[in-house]
């Protein structure tokens, strides 16, 4: 065990003031993922296993008593849930995603449909067409990996089908059918935080029957009255880096989970939906890889805070990492980027809200090395700094480390907690002057011929 990691405990060593924050309710626990909404209509038609419960969402509408007419921020936007928990409340919500799957994925779940129109088009689309097998040596190896030849050729064939359609809502609605079947359709599995390879009998699988049964699905949720959003309520759902939308509309409250800094990488997690929901190329996922938050190791610095300090808990944490032996190089350069990434999104969501306004950061600890990183604290005590009136650090519930780390270090349990903070009037990210600034482009095409978007962000 590294000799400076006393220098590194929970309770807490870190900032004493901010342990006073920390309160216990490990029954908020099964509200941090989405096992609760797995039977949900809407919410159930994605396993998007990066999100919360919906039940989280509308506990603290809720409790900040917000209500009809306001608007809600989720700058991590992911599966959609802060934004279709809220639409049915009747609150309107902004949701940004940096994840162009997410961004399709969060825009179909929150739309008003003409259920007898989608059965209509369910009723005239060819989804028995095959593209030519020849079509594949076009493809990326992973494609080629991921499906057994037929089963490809026939999810392509039915993505040209799909692209066929005129409507854009329409069109977006079945190619989300038919994005939430590929992994059943494949030799993949998402576990763990990784998109794996694993063994599967898929000789008998009936790709198209597949695919119309998840739409049909679909539309018998939507014809559920209470599942929908109320007719006037609006989710503008925008492809967006969360450390560049500090101007538009002011919100009365934000609640989000920022990708935690476990290595997990989205890009390569969603790397089926982004290959053919996208249309992107690999090299193209590569570039938008690099440019996500800095919660992985492959991600690249884009933007410099000016201005910001690393917390003196932070600064001893990577010092005494720096004395340790680490199994990636990358570690200590991806968790300083981390925070000060995190840094960025709170500058930009904070400048979003009203006075008084919440925000809450649904997080989690992290361990690499033998070494707890306390980032619920940290992130609490980046945001104290701004002037971000720190409320409550609620635990939800602890988790165990990687096998690995178990079995290196012995076993240390690492929080998963909701940090909530309140902008004060006085704050001085509602008085300063913009301390940096960035700009960046994000593009993609959903459909050959269908939805193109281009977004340039300047502070």
């Amino acid at each position: 065990m590294p000799s400076c990691l006393p220098l590194v405990v929970y309770n807490d060593g870190t900032n004493a003031s901010l342990d006073t924050k920390l309160t216990w309710n490990l029954n908020l626990g099964r509200l941090f993922g989405p096992a609760a909404d797995r039977d949900e209509p809407i919410y159930r038609w994605f396993p998007f296993r990066h999100s919360f419960s919906r039940h989280l969402v509308q506990d603290l509408l809720a409790e900040w008593q917000i209500g009809s007419g306001a608007t809600i921020l989720d700058p991590f936007c992911g599966g959609g849930t802060t934004l279709l928990a809220s639409g049915q409340k009747g609150i309107n919500s902004i949701g940004y995603d940096i994840l162009p799957f997410s961004v399709l994925l969060s825009r179909v779940k929150t739309r008003r449909y003409d259920t007898t129109a989608l059965r209509r088009v369910l009723d005239q689309l060819r989804l028995d067409v095959d593209v030519d097998v020849s079509f594949l040596d076009e493809k990326p190896a992973f494609l080629r990996k991921a499906f057994p030849p037929d089963v490809l050729c026939r999810v392509l064939g039915m993505r040209e089908s799909i692209c066929q359609i005129t409507n854009g809502s329409i069109r977006d609605f079945f190619l989300v059918a038919l994005l939430s079947c590929l992994e059943s359709l494949s030799f993949t599995t998402k576990t763990g935080g990784f998109l794996r390879f694993v063994a599967k009998d898929l000789s008998f699988v009936d790709p198209t029957q597949m695919v119309r049964s998840a739409a049909l699905a679909m539309i018998e949720d939507l014809e559920l009255a209470s599942c929908t959003m109320p007719e006037g309520v609006r989710a503008d759902v925008r492809l967006g880096d969360a450390r560049l939308h500090s101007r538009g509309k002011v919100c009365e409250a934000l609640i989000t989970s920022p990708p935690y800094p476990n290595r997990h990488d989205y890009t390569r997690i969603y790397l089926l939906e982004l290959l053919i929901g996208s249309s992107m190329s690999e090299s193209e996922i590569k570039s938008l890889r690099y440019r996500t938050l800095r919660s992985h190791v492959e991600a690249r610095q884009q933007i410099r805070a000016v201005g910001y300090q690393r917390p003196a808990a932070l600064e001893r944490i990577l010092d005494c990492m720096a004395q340790g032996n680490l199994n990636n190089s990358g570690l200590l350069r991806m968790i300083a980027g981390y925070f000060e990434d995190m840094h960025l999104c709170l500058v930009a969501s904070a400048r979003r809200l009203r006075s008084g306004g919440r925000i809450a950061f649904v997080v989690s600890n992290a361990r690499f090395g033998g070494h707890c990183i306390p980032v619920d604290t940290i992130l609490a005590e980046i945001g104290q700094g701004l002037g971000l009136k720190v409320l409550d650090i609620r635990v939800g519930r602890v988790r165990g480390n990687s096998p690995q780390q178990m079995g290196r270090f012995g076993r240390a349990e690492s929080r998963e907690s909701i940090i909530i903070w309140e902008k004060d009037s006085q704050s001085r990210l509602g008085r300063m002057q913009s301390g940096w600034t960035a700009s960046g482009t994000c593009a993609y095409s959903s459909c050959k011929g269908g939805l193109q978007e281009q977004v340039t962000w300047k502070i």
